[in-house]
């Protein structure tokens, strides 16, 4: 831990302007008729399901509605006869055991109660076969013994890279349902292939391999309320996932500048971002073997939090360079070891200088980010990088601000505010 010298502590902090992003943001009024629909609209063969297993691929990430979408999932499923099971699709996660996998699963609100479908899941992989490229495609093994499956997830933009597909129903298949041993062998190919390359060509391999009948889209609007959700049948999966995905990114939210000297962070999390925070909204990979995003261009990043849904997996917090004794104390560092080498990087679990309180580490970003004039800082605090609609911003951005007809301003300067241990305690 370091104690800020004197003159740091007199550094002056900027007065802040809230504002927020002015997009439209559509919703899907009524998931349980959505899902009934696309079911019929897919004309699913009951061949496939009456009186045989059916399997429920579910991933770890922190879809809005994903419990009611895995609950309607699972009655059309007995509609048609079949005997609907749930199998975790998380790689990595939940420490790549079965019982961290469960919990996982329970946090997201997903359990055999509420669900009414037992969870099969197992340690152990098999392999389906390999790559044209020699790569080896593991599978968890309680996706081999189903009759039929459905893949679950959310189409969305990756973290670490980008491509005609990121994160979806084909990363799900390949890192998700690869279990430890395939998201590990994935992220260390894609050193040298990239992950895109290495994701479809895996799911090419798992959905020729697995008898999946159905994948079921999710797409989320900026304020991650669930505004479409498509079924593809397996043979579509790969010509139709890649333009949800653009349709995904139409509606996206970026931070509204491009140069930033200080972003606050107020908490980062795995239910937050696969990487704590996600990467393209703060302008950081700093990892081996993708080039670094041009913007945001970002001199410093503060994090103050990390979420109690990230159960202490501090992945991203190696993506910062300041952080608070807070968060350190609240890392687990076995479960973002392992996510850390799953992902083949080590670098987002470095843990950077850590002060006792926020304001002190709010000024420790201040102080080496290059501008020396506190009412010249351009600094902006988020709440954390899902939810960007509404930040603060310097009192030097205002006029920016003020000039863009996408940007509203929507309160007056005001000075940051801490409590007696200086925690902030504004802009939560």
């Amino acid at each position: 831990m370091v104690t800020l010298d004197q003159n740091v502590k007199k550094l002056d902090l900027p007065r802040m302007v809230e504002i927020r992003q002015k997009i439209s943001a559509p919703k899907l009024l009524n998931i349980r008729k959505t899902i009934q629909k696309e079911f019929k609209t897919k004309q699913l063969d009951k061949t496939n399901f009456d009186g045989l297993t059916a399997g429920i691929a579910v991933g770890s990430r922190g879809i809005s509605d994903i419990a009611e979408i895995i609950s309607c999932v699972v009655e059309e499923v007995k509609k048609l006869g079949g005997n609907p099971v749930i199998i975790p699709a998380m790689g990595s996660h939940g420490n790549g055991t079965v019982e961290g996998r469960r919990q996982v699963l329970a946090n997201l609100g997903i359990s055999e109660e509420n669900a009414k479908a037992p969870i099969r899941d197992s340690e152990k992989v098999k392999k389906l076969g390999q790559t044209d490229k020699s790569i080896p495609v593991y599978c968890n093994i309680e996706a081999t013994k189903v009759d039929s499956l459905i893949i679950v997830n959310r189409i969305k933009s990756h973290t670490d890279f980008v491509g005609k597909i990121e994160s979806g129903l084909q990363k799900l298949l390949a890192i998700g349902l690869g279990s430890h041993k395939g998201c590990s062998i994935i992220h260390a190919y894609a050193l040298k292939n990239g992950l895109e390359e290495i994701i479809t060509s895996v799911a090419e391999i798992m959905l020729k391999k697995l008898p999946i009948v159905m994948g079921l889209a999710i797409l989320e609007n900026h304020k991650n309320q669930t505004f479409k959700i498509k079924a593809l049948k397996a043979e579509e999966i790969q010509i139709i996932e890649p333009d949800l995905l653009k349709r995904q990114k139409a509606l996206a939210l970026k931070l509204p500048f491009d140069t930033i000297d200080v972003l606050v962070v107020g908490e980062i999390g795995k239910n937050i971002s696969g990487t704590g925070m996600d990467c393209k909204t703060i302008g950081r990979l700093r990892l081996m073997g993708q080039h670094e995003p041009e913007i945001p261009k970002i001199n410093r990043i503060a994090v103050l939090r990390l979420s109690s849904e990230s159960h202490g997996n501090a992945l991203g917090i190696g993506l910062s360079d300041f952080t608070t004794r807070r968060v350190c104390e609240s890392i687990d560092s076995e479960t973002t070891k392992i996510n850390c080498m799953a992902s083949i990087c080590p670098e987002s679990g470095m843990v950077p200088i850590f002060f006792d309180s926020d304001r002190e580490t709010i000024l420790a970003a201040i102080r080496t980010c290059g501008e020396i004039e506190s009412k010249k800082i351009r600094l902006v605090y988020i709440k954390n990088t899902q939810q960007i609609e509404n930040i603060w911003v310097s009192e030097k951005m205002l006029n920016e601000a003020k000039a863009r007809p996408d940007i509203e301003v929507i309160s007056n300067a005001k000075e940051m505010q801490f409590d007696s241990k200086g925690d902030i305690i504004c802009y939560s």
